[in-house]
């Protein structure tokens, strides 16, 4: 006897007997009737299923949709507080200057003023990071070097990962240099690092790298920067 669910047999009900003939008219009637059950009970389970998945991905998207407006939020408060403190910064950098354009070669107060100079400088690149993460800053595309861009990133990714992950940067000193936008490649290491360090609840190791490599297919060489970690992993869903 088929079963049948929205007009597709997925199986049958089989009913033996070890006598020929041995059912008559009535019990082939309440037997299909039982199929039909059967066919029924499949398809309200199957619908069940459907609707708890869609339950269960319009959750997720609300839950998704959340955490975005978090960040973004988050974005718009990084990207004030950065403006402000470049407006800051330009005043100490412009003091430090004219300072700097009084004093002699050999004054000893030259020295201090270079390393104010030096880290107004470093946290220049620091508020432009946070421009770049609050998307207020347009994208600057030029010639950089992912090997500089890994070694400026090592402080922040280090803190951002936490001591119980050990960072590893293996880069290859003769890579070329490839066209895009410091900060915002920064923005994708710092994401990346986020991701794994809450793989590696336990902690673990990160570890990212830069080599060359060849495409199937495609000519010439590429510029590759690979990111990977000791955490769980991740299902098709997510790596897509």
């Amino acid at each position: 006897l088929p079963l049948r669910v929205e007009g597709e047999v997925i199986g049958a009900l089989a009913v033996y007997s070890t006598e020929a003939e041995s059912f008559d008219a009535e019990e082939l009637k309440i037997l299909n009737e039982l199929a039909d059950d059967v066919s029924f009970g499949v398809q309200t389970m199957r619908r069940r299923e459907m609707q708890r998945r869609s339950e269960e991905a319009l959750w997720q998207s609300q839950e998704q949709l959340s955490q975005w407006q978090k960040l973004e939020s988050i974005g718009r408060l990084a990207g004030s507080l950065a403006h402000d403190f470049n407006n800051y910064l330009m005043v100490i950098d412009g003091y430090c200057d004219v300072l700097l354009a009084d004093l002699d070669e050999q004054d000893p107060m030259r020295e201090p003023l270079l390393e104010i100079r030096k880290s107004g400088e470093r946290v220049a690149q620091l508020t432009g990071q946070l421009l770049a993460f609050s998307r207020r800053k347009a994208p600057d595309f030029k010639p950089v070097s992912l090997a500089e861009i890994l070694e400026d990133s090592r402080n922040i990714l280090s803190r951002l990962v936490g001591k119980d992950v050990s960072l590893v940067l293996d880069c290859s000193p003769d890579l070329w240099l490839i066209r895009a936008d410091a900060g915002q490649m920064q923005q994708i290491l710092m994401n990346l690092a986020a991701n794994a360090r809450d793989a590696m609840p336990e902690g673990g190791r990160l570890r990212i790298g830069t080599r060359y490599a060849e495409e199937a297919g495609v000519a010439g060489r590429w510029a590759v920067m690979s990111v990977s970690d000791s955490g769980v992993g991740m299902d098709e869903e997510p790596r897509e």
